[in-house]
C-alpha cells in the first residue's frame, strides 16, 4: 500500500463496541523522498470501538509513504467485525473487511492480507457423535362423540394422533422425573416427558427453573347424541342418526415469532424471537420498550439457543423416542386444528333375538379450523443455484450460515450475498476451533474429509504488462487485458501465461489454481500511481492462457498501454469439511391413525451444524541466499534474495549491482547483503546507477559492510537503490 499525496491515509473501524478490551494494533512503512533517500517509522495505536482510528496519517508533501506491514491483534472476548479504509480527501473505499474471532490476528505483509496466521490448521477431529432423535410430538385429542344414531352402537374411539415435530437444541435432556439441583450446566434445557414441563438450569444458584409446558390446548367435547331406540324384535336395526357437530376447537398455544437479527430501536413482545449480537438466540418472555436487550434487562428474555463453543463437539444424551429427527432452525408452530366431529357410533344391535345391526351413524361435521399459528421455517437443506426459494424457506449457504427467505426471490440463483433484502440470517456459522471431547456414550461419527490444501503462492515480484485491447483473447506473451476500458465495469481479464520479466517465467500452472473468491490487485510499477481491485469468479484455462471473471472492488490513477504491472492474489475460500453421516431414522409406530391431534407445541431449534475444517495453509515461501567467495555481480535471480560472503573467505570482496540497462530489476526488488563473521571486508558497488545511502541526503557511491554486518538494498526507479543496515559505512 502506498500513500502518495497528502490528501490520503489509512482508518480502521470495528463494527462493534468493545466487550473488556480495545485492539492492538502496530504499523510499520518507508517514507520516500527523492533523491534524499528514505526513512523507516511506526506507529501503535488500539482501537477505538465504532469510532474510526487514523492508523497510517498522510504523508507530507513530495513524499510518498509505503505500508511495510500491518497486525491488528483481537485482544477482546468478543467477535470484532474490521474494517479497512483507503481514505482519499472525502473519499473512503475499503481495501480489506472481515471478522475476527476473540485472539485472532489480522496481518497485511507485502501486499497479502492474512486473518488465519495463528498456525497451520491441524488435521480435522471426529466428526461429533449423533445429536438426540426428537422427541414423539404431542398426541392430539380425541375429538367429541357426535350424537347417538337410532338403534345405532356406540363408535370406536379414534387411534392416536400423528406424532408433532419437536427440533431438539444443542444441551437438551430428557427424563421421566423432574430434574435435580445442583446436577446441571448454565443453559441447559430439560424437559419431564410425563408432565411435559420444561425446564432450564440457571446458575449461580444452580437450580433448574420451569419455563412452561409443552402440550398443546385440548380441543372442547362434541356435544352428547341423543339415545338411539330399541331395535324391534327381529327386525333390522335402524339408521342411526346424525351426528352432532363438534366443538370448535380452542385455538393452539402460540408458537415463536421469529423476527430476525436484534434491533435496539424494535418493541418485542412475548414469543417473539431473534439473534442477539453474542451470537444466541432469545425469546421474549415479557414485553420490551425499544433498547431493552438480553445482557441489559435479562428478566425480559429467555434463551434459545446458546451460541456453540467453538469446534467443541455436542453433548450425546440419551437416545429419543420414535419419531423425525428435528430439522435445523426455529419452526413456527401452526395454530391448532379445531376438534374433530366425533364420528356416529356403530348402531348396537338390536335387542331382538335375531336382530341385525344396526347401520353405521353419518359422520358428524367437522369441527372449525383453530387460529393459525405463525408461519414456521420450511428446511430446504443446502443451497442450491437453480433453486426459487419462497418467503418461510430455510437454507445453509456456502458461507456456513443459515437463512431465511422473507421475500419471494421468482427466479433462482437469489443468494443472501447479492441480494441481502430476500433473506435474514438465522445462525451464523462459528468459527472453527480446537476439537472438542467425544461425548460420552455416543457412537463416533466417520472423520470428516479433510479440507483442501491451498494452492502454493507464486514466488512474488512477475509482472505482466498492460494491453489496451479489451477482446478476449490470447494476449500475447508477457501481456494481459480486460474487457472494458472503464475499470468499474470490467468483468473478465485475460492473462498470458508467460510473464513479461526477463526469459518469461511461466507462471500458468499457479493462474489456473486460483479460487473463486480470492482478492487480484493489479498495481501499475512503471508510473507507481495505478491500481485495480476485484474480487475473483470462474477460471477458464484456456491452454496457453487463463481468462478470469471478476466482481470490481476499487481503482485508483491511470494504466497506459505498455505500463508494466504486478498481479497479486489474496486466497480464497478453503474446501468445507464432509458433513458426518445422519442418524437412522426410528421405525414408525403400528396402530391405526385416529383423528387428527392439536397440533404439538413448537420444538426447541437445533443445534447449529459442525463447520467444515478450514483448507490448510498453503507452504511459505523462503528467501533463498546465494554464497559468494569471489567477486560477484548480481543477476535476475538475486531479486528478492540474500547474498552471503562467508566467514571461510577472509579476503575482502566487492559485491556489485549491475545497472538497470543489463539486469532489468522490478523496481520494488530487494537484495540482502551479508558479511559473516570472520569474513573480510566486503564492499557494496553499483556500476552506472545511483546508490543512495538511506538518511544521508544526496550521498551516491559504493559501500563498506564490515563483519557481522547486514545490509538491503531497495530499488526505488528505474536506476536509483537506497541501501541501509547495521555495520554499513
Amino acid at each position: 500500500m502506498h500513500l502518495d499525496s497528502p490528501s490520503k491515509s489509512i482508518v480502521v473501524v470495528l463494527g462493534e463496541a468493545k466487550g473488556s478490551a480495545d485492539c492492538d494494533m502496530t504499523l510499520s512503512f518507508e517514507d520516500i523522498t527523492l533523491p534524499s533517500g528514505f526513512t523507516a517509522g511506526s506507529y501503535d495505536y488500539t482501537t477505538n470501538g465504532t469510532t474510526p482510528v487514523t492508523v497510517l496519517p498522510a504523508p507530507i508533501s513530495g513524499t510518498q509513504r509505503r505500508v511495510r506491514e500491518f497486525n491488528l491483534y483481537n485482544n477482546d472476548d468478543i467477535y470484532h467485525t474490521v474494517t479497512v479504509y483507503f481514505v482519499d480527501g472525502g473519499v473512503q473505499r475499503v481495501i480489506w473487511t472481515g471478522v475476527l474471532s476473540p485472539s485472532q490476528i489480522l496481518n497485511y505483509n507485502s501486499g497479502v492480507w492474512n486473518n488465519n496466521i495463528l498456525g497451520p490448521v491441524g488435521l480435522t477431529g471426529a466428526t461429533g457423535a449423533t445429536g438426540l432423535v426428537g422427541a414423539t410430538g404431542i398426541t392430539g385429542g380425541t375429538g367429541g362423540t357426535g350424537a347417538t344414531g337410532a338403534s345405532g352402537g356406540t363408535g370406536g374411539t379414534g387411534g392416536s394422533g400423528a406424532s408433532g415435530a419437536i427440533i431438539i437444541a444443542s444441551d437438551i435432556l430428557f427424563g421421566t422425573v423432574d430434574p435435580t439441583a445442583g446436577v446441571g450446566a448454565s443453559g441447559q434445557v430439560y424437559i419431564n416427558t410425563v408432565t411435559d414441563n420444561v425446564f432450564q438450569y440457571s446458575t449461580p444458584s444452580n437450580v433448574w427453573n420451569i419455563q412452561g409446558n409443552i402440550l398443546g390446548a385440548t380441543g372442547a367435547t362434541g356435544a352428547t347424541g341423543a339415545t338411539g331406540g330399541t331395535g324391534g324384535t327381529g327386525g333390522t336395526g335402524g339408521t342411526g342418526g346424525t351426528g352432532g357437530t363438534g366443538g370448535v376447537g380452542a385455538t393452539g398455544a402460540l408458537a415463536i415469532n421469529w423476527r430476525g437479527a436484534y434491533s435496539a430501536i424494535t418493541t418485542y413482545s412475548v414469543y417473539d424471537a431473534m439473534r442477539f449480537t453474542d451470537g444466541s438466540a432469545y425469546v421474549c418472555v415479557s414485553p420490551t420498550v425499544a433498547g431493552q436487550n438480553p445482557t441489559n434487562y435479562p428478566a425480559l428474555w429467555s434463551m434459545l439457543v446458546s451460541v456453540g463453543a467453538t469446534g467443541a463437539t455436542g453433548f450425546t444424551g440419551a437416545t429419543g423416542g420414535t419419531g423425525g429427527t428435528g430439522g435445523l432452525g426455529l419452526t413456527g408452530g401452526t395454530g391448532a386444528t379445531g376438534a374433530t366431529g366425533g364420528t356416529g357410533g356403530v348402531g348396537a344391535s338390536g335387542t331382538g333375538a335375531t336382530g341385525a345391526t344396526g347401520a353405521t351413524g353419518v359422520t358428524g361435521a367437522t369441527g372449525a379450523t383453530g387460529a393459525s399459528g405463525h408461519v414456521g421455517i420450511n428446511w430446504t437443506g443446502a443451497w442450491n443455484a437453480t433453486t426459487i426459494y419462497n418467503v418461510g424457506d430455510g437454507m445453509l449457504y456456502t458461507n456456513g450460515n443459515a437463512y431465511i427467505c422473507i421475500v419471494n426471490t421468482v427466479v433462482s440463483a437469489r443468494d443472501p450475498i447479492g441480494y441481502g433484502s430476500y433473506w435474514s440470517e438465522i445462525v451464523q456459522a462459528g468459527a472453527t476451533g480446537a476439537t472438542g471431547a467425544t461425548g460420552a456414550t455416543g457412537v463416533t461419527g466417520a472423520t470428516g474429509v479433510t479440507g483442501t490444501t491451498g494452492a502454493t503462492g507464486l514466488t512474488g515480484n512477475l509482472t505482466w504488462a498492460y494491453s489496451s485491447t479489451t477482446t478476449m483473447a490470447s494476449p500475447g506473451t508477457g501481456t494481459f487485458r480486460v474487457d472494458n476500458a472503464t475499470w468499474a465495469s470490467v468483468a473478465n481479464i485475460a492473462i498470458m501465461g508467460t510473464s513479461h520479466d526477463s526469459g518469461n517465467p511461466n507462471a500458468f500452472a499457479w493462474l489456473s489454481t486460483i479460487k473463486v473468491g480470492s482478492t487480484l490487485i493489479l498495481r501499475d510499477i512503471t508510473t507507481l500511481g495505478g491500481y485495480a481491485i476485484f474480487t475473483t469468479g470462474a477460471v477458464t484455462n484456456n491452454t496457453t492462457w487463463v481468462e478470469i471473471a471478476l466482481t470490481f472492488v476499487a481503482q485508483t490513477g491511470t494504466f497506459t498501454n505498455g505500463d508494466i504491472c504486478t498481479l497479486d492474489i489474496a486466497g480464497g475460500i478453503g474446501s468445507t469439511g464432509a458433513t458426518g453421516a445422519t442418524g437412522v431414522t426410528g421405525a414408525t409406530g403400528a396402530g391405526t391413525t385416529g383423528a387428527t391431534g392439536v397440533t404439538g407445541a413448537t420444538g426447541v431449534t437445533g443445534a447449529t451444524g459442525v463447520t467444515g475444517a478450514t483448507g490448510a495453509t498453503g507452504p511459505a515461501v523462503a528467501m533463498t541466499q546465494g554464497s559468494h567467495s569471489a567477486n560477484y555481480t548480481t543477476v535476475l535471480a538475486d531479486a528478492n534474495e540474500s547474498l552471503l560472503h562467508p566467514s571461510a573467505d577472509t579476503t575482502a570482496r566487492t559485491f556489485t549491482i549491475d545497472s538497470n540497462t543489463n539486469v532489468a530489476f522490478p523496481i520494488g526488488t530487494c537484495i540482502t547483503f551479508i558479511n559473516q563473521h570472520g569474513a573480510g571486508v566486503l564492499t557494496i558497488a553499483i556500476t552506472t546507477d545511483a546508490l543512495y545511502l538511506a538518511g544521508a541526503a544526496a550521498t551516491t557511491g559504493s559501500r563498506t559492510l564490515t563483519a557481522y554486518g547486514i545490509a538491503t538494498a531497495t530499488k526505488v526507479t528505474a536506476t536509483e537503490w537506497v541501501i541501509s543496515g547495521v555495520g554499513l559505512t
